[in-house]
């Protein structure tokens, strides 16, 4: 009701009046890295410190996928390859800024620099699979 109230929204209609507000603030590269930092904590079971490989898909699908074409390429690695069964928070958190800084051709990429090791992984399948 707080929420609703700071939104000046009462009621369904006005609350479909703002969806185009929240939709646009989606495409807000500030917006959005605060949207990514809080989903790794909604998002896992309550009680673990990772997150299924499968929700993390769906996430990055959801959020990322349309901005940074990367992360399409990431999720057919972790669901052909299948090298982990869950994203820890470091992997999460380090993800935005791996497809946000490095090109889809991953031209640019970085091994010496300190990227979780599954970036690594994927950038060699990758590589492979071209």
């Amino acid at each position: 009701m707080t929420s609703m109230h700071q939104l000046g929204t009462d009621s369904i209609h006005s609350f479909k009046q703002k969806l185009p507000m929240f939709e646009a603030s989606i495409h807000d590269p500030d917006t959005l890295k605060e949207i990514y930092r809080y989903t790794f904590g909604y998002a896992k079971n309550k009680g673990q410190k990772c997150m299924d490989v499968e929700v993390a898909c769906e996430i990055w699908n959801m959020l990322l996928a349309n901005s940074f074409p990367l992360t399409v390429q990431f999720v057919d690695f972790l669901r052909e390859a299948d090298p982990v069964r869950v994203i820890n928070k470091d992997q999460w958190s380090n993800f935005f800024e791996f497809v946000s800084s490095v090109s889809d051709d991953l031209i640019d990429y970085d091994e010496t620099s300190a990227w979780p090791v599954l970036f690594d992984e994927f950038v060699a399948w990758k590589r492979e699979h071209r």
